[in-house]
């Protein structure tokens, strides 16, 4: 296994590996969730089940309902 070490000044670093949106502010009856409890998104569109709600960033899940 070949290691890479790349080494960058900085004040901080932020490590956000393995990380998961927190979505328990989402309380809305008309935006569904899949088996693994992530929103639903049309994956042309984002637009979530809820009538003008879209996703994006890191709550959007990529490749869209994979």
């Amino acid at each position: 296994m070949k290691v890479i070490v790349r080494r960058s000044r900085a004040d901080t670093v932020i490590w956000g590996i393995g990380q998961r949106p927190d979505l328990s502010f989402v309380d809305a009856d008309d935006i569904e969730r899949d088996e693994r409890g992530l929103i639903k998104v049309d994956p042309e569109t984002l637009r979530t089940t809820a009538p003008d709600v879209f996703l994006a960033g890191d709550i959007a899940p990529w490749p869209p309902n994979c």
